[in-house]
């Protein structure tokens, strides 16, 4: 919210609500990685036909670095690499407990290949 606030006050000339603003700590400006992945000419960059984008994994990490702290995205990244037992219980009944983390991280590692879908998002249909 605060890299939201910041982004329409430097590039949009839009003065969000002062209540609002201190309310999320917004009283500051757009800095380091934030400022460079929300810069407009970033967001607004169209690329001719064969522009590949961002990789899956790039495409995950880069609104990591405008989302929280640095602790939060380092904990978010854990909990994606190596998610509980009770998780994956859930997302593999079928599947015998030694075998769930191995087929977890075999179609993880797919995914980031972009051979397959996403472990976290089943229902989404693999782009391959």
């Amino acid at each position: 919210m605060r890299s939201v606030l910041a982004l329409l006050r430097e590039y949009l000339s839009v003065e969000p609500d002062e209540e609002i603003t201190h309310a999320v700590g917004a009283h500051r400006g757009l800095r380091g990685r934030a400022a460079r992945y929300l810069a407009p000419e970033r967001l607004l960059d169209v690329r001719g036909e064969g522009h590949v984008g961002p990789s899956r994994v790039g495409g995950v990490l880069g609104p990591w670095t405008i989302i929280g702290s640095p602790a939060d995205s380092a904990g978010k990244l854990a909990r994606v690499l190596a998610p509980s037992a009770r998780w994956l219980r859930a997302r593999y009944p079928d599947q015998k407990p030694l075998g769930r983390r191995p087929r977890y991280t075999r179609e993880l590692l797919s995914w980031a290949m972009g051979r397959g879908c996403s472990p976290l998002s089943p229902n989404q249909e693999a782009e391959v």
